[in-house]
């Protein structure tokens, strides 16, 4: 009979564990802070890029599916973060612009998020979080 292993002790676990704790903080940090953000809004910020984003491009950076994407930006859009116009040429296609509130928003987040990657990578030598961070792309790769 073999053992079963010990889920807490699997890198999955270990991921997992990570990224909630780390959502968590950064949600609880914006609150504290008066910003009224989640850390998925948080990440379309900063991928939207001068002079817009095109959906599909942000579809394919965060990883999200379309209806999140377009659930999440929504939200984004009431917040007055965000404003999307149809692409000139193709009427489907949404590009995403980001609100002279969602700039103030990035630049109050930014040192927000900063300081909590300062907290989560407490410790830890630089060599380490290289490796860690090639591993992960590299997890991320064969997962794709």
């Amino acid at each position: 009979m073999t053992s079963q292993p010990n889920l807490e002790e699997t890198i999955g676990f270990a991921l997992h564990h990570s990224s909630y704790l780390f959502k968590s903080g950064m949600k609880a940090m914006f609150s504290d802070h008066g910003l009224n953000i989640t850390p998925e809004e948080m990440i379309i910020l900063f991928l939207i890029k001068e002079g817009g984003t095109d959906q599909a491009e942000l579809i394919q950076k965060s990883l999200k599916d379309k209806t999140n994407i377009t659930r999440i930006l929504t939200r984004m859009e009431n917040k007055k973060l965000i404003h999307r116009k149809n692409h000139a040429k193709n009427g489907r296609q949404q590009i995403v612009y980001i609100t002279k509130t969602g700039q103030k928003t990035r630049v109050m987040a930014l040192p927000l998020v900063q300081e909590m990657a300062g907290r989560a990578l407490g410790g830890i030598n630089a060599r380490d979080i290289e490796i860690t961070t090639a591993t992960l792309n590299k997890i991320s790769k064969n997962l794709k």
